[in-house]
C-alpha cells in the first residue's frame, strides 16, 4: 500500500524514509511520484476506449468524429488527474505536452516534438523561474528531450524492422522499453550525482526492469483496481499489483 498509493495519487506522505532510502540506493525513486506514464496511461486509455465506443454507433459517427470528441473527453480526464495528484512538476510537464498532442487532434496536426517540450518548459519557468534548480524539473525534461530525440531516431533506423509479425511488435515494445529506460538512465546520471552524491551501480538494470514490469503488469492493475473500487471488486487488482 505504501508504494501503491504514490503511484496512483502521488501522495508521499505515507512512503517511509526506510522504504525511500531503498528505493532511492537501487536508483528508482522516480517511481514513486506521478509523471507522465501515469498521465500518458490515462489520456491513451480514455481516448482509444471513448474512440471504440463512438465508432460502434455508425450514426453518430457520420455527423461526429469520434477520435476528436474522444481527445476531448481524454484532456478532461487528465486536467481531473492531475488536480487531484498534487500538481507535481513532472506532472505538469507531462500535462502541458499530452494536452498539445490532444489539442492538435482536433486541429489533424502532430504535435509531439521539441517545440512541444520547449513551450512547457518556458511555460513552467514563466511561473516559477526557481523550478530550474529542482530535480524533478531537470530529470523530467531530459527524460523527454532523449525520447523525442536519440530514442526516436533509434526507432526510425532499428525497431521498424520488428513489424512484421505477432512475435516481432512484441519484441519491438520490450525493446523499446528497454532502450527507451537504458538512453534515460544514461542521460539523467549526472544529474543523480550531483543532487544526491550517490550512484546506484544496477541502476540503469533497475530502471530497464522496473519500467516493463511498471507498464505491463503493476500500472494496468492499479488502474483497473482504481475502475473497480466503486463496485468493491478492487480487492484482486490491488493484490495483483
Amino acid at each position: 500500500a505504501r508504494i501503491a498509493i504514490p503511484l496512483t495519487i502521488g501522495d508521499q506522505h505515507v512512503v517511509t524514509k526506510d522504504l525511500y532510502d531503498r528505493f532511492r540506493s537501487a536508483g528508482i525513486v522516480h517511481i514513486l511520484s506521478i509523471s507522465g506514464f501515469h498521465l500518458s496511461l490515462l489520456a491513451a486509455f480514455v481516448f482509444f476506449v471513448v474512440r471504440g465506443i463512438l465508432s460502434l454507433c455508425p450514426g453518430l459517427a457520420e455527423h461526429l468524429s469520434p477520435k476528436k470528441i474522444a481527445a476531448i473527453l481524454a484532456l478532461i480526464a487528465v486536467m481531473g488527474y492531475i488536480l487531484i495528484s498534487g500538481m507535481q512538476i513532472p506532472a505538469i510537464r507531462s500535462f502541458i505536452m499530452i494536452a498539445f498532442v490532444l489539442t492538435a487532434v482536433l486541429f489533424d496536426r502532430t504535435a509531439f516534438s521539441v517545440r512541444s517540450l520547449s513551450v512547457a518548459a518556458v511555460i513552467i519557468l514563466c511561473y516559477r523561474p526557481e523550478f530550474i534548480f529542482n530535480i524533478g524539473f531537470q530529470l523530467s525534461f531530459t527524460s523527454v528531450l532523449i525520447l523525442i530525440t536519440l530514442y526516436q531516431a533509434f526507432e526510425q533506423h532499428f525497431l521498424n524492422k520488428f513489424k512484421s509479425s505477432f512475435i516481432g511488435k512484441v519484441i519491438r515494445v520490450i525493446l523499446g522499453i528497454s532502450l527507451a529506460g537504458l538512453f534515460i538512465t544514461c542521460a539523467t546520471t549526472p544529474l543523480v550525482l550531483y543532487h544526491f552524491n550517490q550512484y546506484a551501480p544496477y541502476g540503469i538494470l533497475g530502471n530497464i526492469l522496473t519500467s516493463l514490469i511498471l507498464s505491463f503488469w503493476i500500472m494496468p492493475c492499479l488502474f483497473v483496481g482504481l475502475l473497480l473500487m466503486p463496485l468493491g471488486a478492487d480487492a484482486f487488482c490491488l493484490k495483483a499489483a
